[in-house]
């Protein structure tokens, strides 16, 4: 039986170590993606910037790519995309987008230009998510979203 643990406890180590791999691999990733679009970023106008912005994130995270990027983020996060489908079949594709966003802490205002909203806009469209999953509050809400991605 503590063999057995002991193998648990070792292949959730080497998890864990895999998992932040992957995500410093999606770091720097995004790092050299905006080095190639750096220069033309500099000399663009505010609007322009966020439309670079928003590119960058399309291009790394593979969002224009829907089996692309729920195949990146189950690799990156632990098959979280899928184990948020399992357990609400009701959630969709833009609602995944937004719960890997948030666990790959993605700043709001990225998430903002990414998703095409407003930062009250996208402050009503999780609370809608919440509700439509069952949970009354961000901390509840958060808390299962950390949970299902480490089980």
């Amino acid at each position: 039986m503590k063999e057995k643990e002991e193998l648990l406890d070792q292949h959730h180590t080497k998890l864990e170590k895999r998992h932040q791999m992957l995500l410093l691999d999606l770091i720097d990733e995004m790092k050299r993606t905006k080095e190639k679009y750096a220069v033309k970023r500099a000399k663009s106008n505010f609007q322009e910037r966020m439309e670079i912005d928003r590119t960058i994130y399309y291009e790394v995270l593979l969002l224009g790519d829907e089996k692309g990027f729920m195949i990146k983020m189950n690799n990156i996060l632990n098959r979280f995309p899928d184990k948020l489908k399992e357990a609400y079949p009701a959630v969709t594709y833009k609602e995944i987008i937004w719960c890997c966003l948030f666990l790959l802490r993605i700043p709001t205002n990225d998430m903002c230009i990414i998703l095409e909203y407003k930062q009250t806009s996208l402050y009503k469209f999780k609370q809608r998510l919440m509700k439509k999953l069952g949970f009354n509050t961000a901390k509840e809400f958060e808390e299962m979203l950390y949970e299902l991605m480490n089980t």
